[in-house]
Order: C-alpha cells, then structure tokens, then sequence
C-alpha cells in the first residue's frame, strides 16, 4: 500500500523498528510501554493514529471520548470518530481502535443505541475495535500484543519472572459414581 506524503511526514515509515507515539498522549502511557517494549520509542505528533509502528496504527479512546466523538457536541470533538476512521483506513493497512471503558460506564448524555450504531459503523468500514479494557495495564499490553502479532516486535518483556515449577504433592484421586 502506497504510503501519503502526509504518513512519510509524520511517522517515518522507512523506520518500521520504531514504536512513535503521539506527543497528546498522557506520559504515563510512554513509562508502561517502555517497561515492557523491546525497540525504541519516539514521541512525535502524529496526524493519524496514537500509536503506530511500521504499517499498524492504533487510536486510544476512553469510553466518554469514544461517545463524544461521536456525538461532536464540543468543537474539538465534532463527530471526529468517523474522519479518524477513515484515514486510519485509508493510511495503514492494519488499524485498531482500544477503547478503555465498558459501554456502562459512559457518563456522556447519549442513547445507548446511537453508540452501538456508530461502533457498527466503524466495524463495518473495516475498523477493528476493542471494548472493555479495565484500565491502562491492559490497554498496553493489549496495544504491545498487536504490535507483536504483526511481527514488528520480537518479543514482550515480562514484569513477572518466571516461577520454577515445583514438584506437585502426589495425591489419591478416587473418581466413581456412589449408588
């Protein structure tokens, strides 16, 4: 897929080893990555997508930013949701949408129905999406797998090392049936 003048500005496509992550991105999100990333990251304002790596792009949303930017009742927002869909489509042919947040927990004044109609929408021009991710340990890790299923990284980091296994006492299992 031919990269736009536009993808070659702002996320450097020769450079596929590098994970940039868009400057508007809380800090916070840099720190958990690079504990469990294994190739360099660089902040960088980026036009389409949050977090992209090679030809895979991913766009963070909570919950309640996922509905506003439906709904568009600020400025900023205005119905966004579907203009960011549509270049992450267009510019990366692999593109992800993670949303922190159950559909229960939006506090933005909009009817369930309108939500779900949007994801459809979104779903059905191609966009993957992902619901539910309980907070931001999860959203990472889901973030770095993708990454890693696309082979554009080797492998994670693990926080956790490795338990030796230890020797399970042996047991008596009696299994039947008592009439």
């Amino acid at each position: 897929m031919p990269v736009s003048e536009v993808q070659k500005e702002k996320t450097i496509e020769p450079y596929p080893n590098i994970l940039y992550v868009d400057t508007r991105e809380p800090p916070i999100f840099m720190e958990k990555i690079a504990e469990l990333c294994p190739i360099p990251m660089e902040a960088k304002q980026l036009l389409t997508g949050d977090y992209v790596c090679g030809n895979v792009a991913i766009e963070r949303k909570t919950i309640n930013d996922f509905c506003l930017s439906v709904i568009g009742r600020e400025t900023e927002h205005n119905g966004r949701l579907f203009t960011q869909s549509e270049r992450l489509g267009k510019e990366f042919p692999y593109h992800y949408i993670l949303v922190t947040g159950t559909i229960d927990e939006c506090t933005v004044n909009m009817h369930r129905h309108a939500l779900l109609g949007a994801l459809a929408s979104v779903v059905a021009h191609g966009i993957t999406v992902i619901f539910g991710l309980n907070n931001d340990d999860d959203f990472v890790y889901v973030l770095l797998k993708l990454f890693e299923k696309h082979g554009l990284l080797k492998m994670l980091n693990s926080r956790r090392k490795k338990k030796k296994e230890e020797p399970k006492p042996q047991t008596d299992v009696f299994v039947g049936v008592i009439n």
